[in-house]
């Protein structure tokens, strides 16, 4: 969501008029940017939720991928959007979009452009999934949704045609590794941030110390055992920023939401649980990242990060998630001019705003 925030930014700065329709905290996280926003649907259930985890367990699902497929299969599709489509469609009407740019893992945009026959757009917000993954994982998930608005279904590959127009990568070309599996549309773009201080008690807040940032946001559950643990021991070695509503030590900094790259000039190392958005924010800054992946794509992206030698994924254990603090810490593993040579990488990817522009040129009627 977060890069979708910035491209609507850009439009709206070139004199288009953004429009974003969903559940009430994506509306509200786009109003907060000054983008327009319709609230079309309840608030979704959390795929983190007890009842989600007691279908999961239900289901005999065991692995990460195994997880992450079930999920995106009977939730994102079967449940999010097949109740999206049908209300984002009569939205859409009313609004006559030139353009409908999406989250790549949200398909409810993709079928109701294709309805109305507009240019649709998708940005990664995941580790990337081809349309062979798509089709292996969800696609009788997918025939059922394009069936149900009224679109025919290719029996051989559901969802082909997602990618058809353009696919944004807001990563580098280092971190996604295997481009073959990405579109021919694909377009290399720079990642793009929102940070508003709006639901941060922080202000003006800098550290200036060699710090850890250590943040888990607040989708998923963590050991918070092992959490806390390794946040006690870690801030008697280095000064450390703690994010989160987890109870912590009275010695660490902590606050309920933190605009990421304020504590990115000055920090040591990145502790997380590779969600992407912190992950691209450490790497664009030149800071290594230790991940624990916890659910969704997270092991994708870990395995990302060490297999580019810009951090570590590490077990929920804190001595090996210490000891990955103090390898990093003391530089001798190469991960910091690793991460000097992605974040040149990154550099010199085009901007959120000179992709808009391109958008723009290409799609306009």
């Amino acid at each position: 969501m977060n890069g979708l925030i910035v491209l609507a930014q850009e439009f709206k700065r070139r004199g288009h008029t953004a429009v974003v329709a969903g559940p009430p905290s994506v509306v509200a996280a786009f109003q907060a940017a000054g983008i327009e926003g319709h609230v079309i649907l309840a608030e979704p259930e959390s795929t983190d939720s007890p009842s989600v985890h007691s279908r999961l367990r239900s289901s005999g699902i065991a692995t990460p991928a195994e997880r992450l497929a079930w999920t995106r299969s009977e939730i994102s599709v079967r449940e999010r959007a097949t109740s999206l489509a049908l209300k984002l469609r009569q939205c859409a009407r009313l609004l006559s979009p030139d353009l409908i740019v999406r989250d790549a893992t949200e398909l409810a945009g993709w079928v109701v452009a294709e309805t109305l026959g507009v240019p649709h757009v998708s940005l990664e917000v995941s580790a990337h999934w081809s349309i062979a993954a798509w089709d292996s994982a969800c696609g009788p998930a997918v025939s059922e949704l394009r069936e149900g608005i009224g679109l025919p279904v290719d029996s051989g590959s559901p969802s082909s045609g997602m990618y058809d127009h353009a696919h944004l990568m807001n990563a580098p070309v280092s971190l996604v590794g295997n481009v073959d599996t990405l579109p021919s549309t694909n377009i290399f773009i720079a990642p793009g941030f929102f940070e508003s201080t709006g639901r941060s008690s922080i202000g003006d807040l800098r550290f200036t110390d060699r710090h850890i940032y250590m943040a888990f946001g607040s989708v998923y559950d963590i050991p918070r055992d092992i959490y806390e643990d390794v946040v006690s021991r870690a801030s008697k070695i280095w000064p450390v920023v703690a994010v989160g509503s987890h109870r912590l030590t009275s010695s660490v900094y902590r606050d309920g939401y933190i605009p990421q790259g304020k504590f990115m000039d000055n920090c040591r190392a990145v502790f997380c649980h590779a969600g992407r958005s912190t992950v691209l924010t450490a790497l664009t800054s030149s800071v290594p990242v230790i991940c624990a992946p916890i659910a969704s794509d997270h092991h994708d992206i870990a395995r990302a990060v060490e297999r580019v030698g810009a951090g570590f994924s590490v077990h929920w254990d804190a001595e090996e998630i210490l000891q990955s603090l103090e390898d990093i810490a003391r530089g001798d593993n190469g991960a910091a001019d690793r991460c000097r040579e992605i974040a040149e990488e990154i550099a010199n990817l085009p901007s959120p705003g000179e992709i808009v522009d391109w958008l723009i040129d290409h799609f306009s009627r």
